[in-house]
C-alpha cells in the first residue's frame, strides 16, 4: 500500500481549515443578508418600488411601453369586496402552494399528483419536499398580505421564509396537509 506524502497530508488539513472558515465567514453574512431581506420585506417604499418596477417589466416582456404605474385618479381611489371575496381570496394560499410545489415535485421525481398528494396526507413525503411546500404556502401568503392592507408588511411575521420561527413553520405545515387532503379528496370524485 502506498503512504501519503506529509505534504500532501497537510494540504488537505489546509483546505479543510480553509473550508471551515469559508463557512464560518459565510454565517454572518447569510444573518446579514437576511436582516436586509426583511427589511426590505416590511418596506412600504420598497413595495412600490418593486411593485411598480415589475409592472413594467411585463409591458416590456410584451414588446409595449409601459403605462404608468398609478394614473393621478387611481392614487385614492378604492374598489370595494365584500367580505366572502376578501376571506375567500385570503384563504386560498395553501392551495396554490400545494398547487405550485406537487407540480414541480412531479415533474422532478415523475410521481402523479395524487401520489403526492397522499404522501403528503399520510405523512410520507420527505421533509425536504414538506419545506419546499411550506415555503410556497409562505410566499402565497406574504402574496396575499397587501390585499388586505399595505400596513401588514411591516409586521413582524412578514419575514424571509428561512427566518420564520418553528411556530410559523408549523402553520404553513397545516395548511399544506389540510389544502393536501381537501384536494386529495376532490381529486378522487368523478
Amino acid at each position: 500500500m502506498k503512504s501519503i506524502s506529509k505534504a500532501t497530508v497537510a494540504f488537505i488539513v489546509l483546505a479543510c481549515i480553509a473550508g471551515a472558515s469559508q463557512i464560518g465567514a459565510q454565517v454572518p453574512a447569510r444573518d446579514a443578508q437576511l436582516a436586509r431581506l426583511k427589511t426590505l420585506l416590511q418596506d412600504k417604499g420598497f413595495a412600490l418600488e418593486m411593485a411598480t418596477w415589475l409592472d413594467a417589466a411585463y409591458y416590456k416582456g410584451q414588446g409595449q411601453t409601459p403605462p404608468p404605474f398609478v394614473k393621478p385618479e387611481e392614487e385614492t381611489a378604492t374598489a370595494p369586496k365584500s367580505v366572502k371575496e376578501e376571506k375567500i381570496a385570503i384563504n386560498l394560499a395553501g392551495f396554490y402552494a400545494v398547487e405550485a410545489g406537487i407540480g414541480f415535485i412531479s415533474e422532478r421525481s415523475g410521481k402523479t399528483p395524487v401520489e403526492i398528494l397522499q404522501s403528503i396526507v399520510d405523512g410520507s413525503l420527505p421533509e425536504e419536499d414538506m419545506l419546499l411546500l411550506a415555503r410556497f404556502a409562505n410566499a402565497t401568503w406574504k402574496a396575499s398580505q397587501p390585499f388586505r392592507s399595505l400596513s401588514r408588511i411591516t409586521r413582524d411575521t412578514f419575514r424571509p421564509a428561512a427566518l420564520l420561527t418553528r411556530e410559523e413553520l408549523m402553520k404553513d405545515y397545516v395548511q399544506v396537509r389540510a389544502a393536501s387532503e381537501k384536494l386529495l379528496e376532490a381529486m378522487s370524485r368523478p
